[in-house]
């Protein structure tokens, strides 16, 4: 089982985006905005982040660079979860080591399960391919994976 933090100010998104993940036999963690995802990282260890970009206080954006400066979670696997039209910000983002990017619309969840299964399984690879010696952060994938729409 799987940790996944889904971070989005709509109540009715996160509940079904956590049904989604929990039915796929992940447990989810939730946050409305960036200050609480970072306050909940903080106490809580997850295996990825699935992540709306409008949202009130902190921003999707800002939150995911203040995390990549984090020694602890800058490699941490991150989903794009957005109604925006992302186009214009997809190199940014890439470069901050985004996993995949999904619109919200109709092909959201069949979409979902795909992109979590991909980008904790390249973890779990990054993981496998490490010497014993190493300590779990440093097992973390490497950010700037490829790019799913």
């Amino acid at each position: 089982m799987h940790r996944v933090l889904i971070v989005d100010d709509a109540d009715d998104t996160r509940m079904m985006l956590g049904k989604l993940l929990t039915i796929a036999g992940h447990e989810p963690v939730f946050a409305a905005n960036g200050w609480e995802a970072l306050l909940t990282l903080d106490n809580t260890p997850v295996d990825l982040v699935l992540l709306d970009l409008m949202m009130p206080g902190m921003d999707g954006s800002t939150f995911l660079r203040i995390l990549r400066q984090s020694q602890r979670n800058r490699k941490l696997p991150m989903v794009i979860v957005t109604a925006l039209d992302y186009g214009h910000a997809e190199k940014e983002l890439e470069h901050l080591g985004v996993e995949s990017f999904l619109m919200k619309n109709e092909d959201l969840f069949r979409k979902l399960l795909s992109a979590v299964d991909g980008a904790l399984a390249a973890r779990e690879s990054s993981a496998a391919d490490s010497s014993p010696s190493q300590s779990p952060s440093a097992s973390e994938p490497e950010a700037g994976k490829s790019i799913s729409h």
